[in-house]
């Protein structure tokens, strides 16, 4: 069955927005959605946090 909503989030070195976001995402009382990162090609950490999400 598929999520009943998508989450589509840009980022490029996001490092430093990415713990809030991510903390808000998990805090969601509905837990029925996707959520799909469309990366810049980041320098920083941003894919190593979101990997770990």
């Amino acid at each position: 069955m598929s999520p009943s909503l998508s989450i589509i989030t840009a980022t490029y070195n996001a490092e430093s927005d990415l713990p809030n976001l991510i903390a808000s995402l998990v805090a969601q009382t509905d837990a029925d959605f996707e959520w799909v990162v469309a990366d810049g090609n980041s320098t920083d950490r941003t894919l190593e946090l979101i990997d770990k999400a």
